[in-house]
């Protein structure tokens, strides 16, 4: 559904079983006939501290125009194929090659400064990689992922505690205890 809005989207992808470290950035444009799909994989703890990071990218491109139409009906042959059976292997769940731009992307290094929301990359970097990182810095800087886990554990604890009035350590550790 993102690709299909017609308009510059920014899709962060965030898996949620452990180990909870990779994150994908999708980052669509559009020319007058293509969309242009920028995809990159970086490491969840990009936006935490000041550090240099490693990522990997790919860039793809698809037509806009409808393809020619194709000759209708099954073709000639297909009937008279012998069918091999499949051993019954249990099939992995989730979107089929989402992690792939780690394995087939190039490699980068890029400079995060979350605290500033500064970010340097390298100069032969394409521009919408830039552009995409210091979005998506500028969204979560400083900000931390919940899995499901966690968001449960929060929840849970602030329905029994409130977290109000003055917020010294013995306070909040009363609040703990009782």
């Amino acid at each position: 559904m993102v690709k299909h809005l017609g308009r510059p989207v920014y899709h962060v992808i965030h898996k949620h079983k452990k180990p909870y470290d990779k994150a994908v950035i999708k980052y669509y444009t559009y020319t007058d006939a293509e969309r242009i799909t920028t995809i990159i994989g970086a490491k969840t703890d990009l936006t935490k501290k000041c550090a240099t990071r490693q990522g990997y990218y790919m860039i793809g491109k698809e037509s806009l125009m409808a393809p020619s139409p194709q000759k209708r009906g099954r073709p000639k042959g297909s009937k008279n194929k012998k069918k091999v059976k499949r051993p019954n292997e249990k099939k992995k769940r989730g979107k089929k090659g989402l992690f792939k731009v780690f394995d087939k992307g190039k490699r980068f290094y890029v400079k995060v400064d979350p605290y500033r929301k500064i970010i340097k990359v390298s100069k032969n970097l394409p521009a919408s990689v830039g552009a995409a990182l210091a979005e998506v810095l500028n969204l979560f800087a400083r900000k931390s992922i919940q899995n499901n886990v966690s968001e449960n554990i929060n929840f849970f604890l602030k329905s029994l505690i409130r977290l109000s009035g003055p917020k010294s350590l013995e306070s909040v550790e009363k609040r703990i205890r009782a």
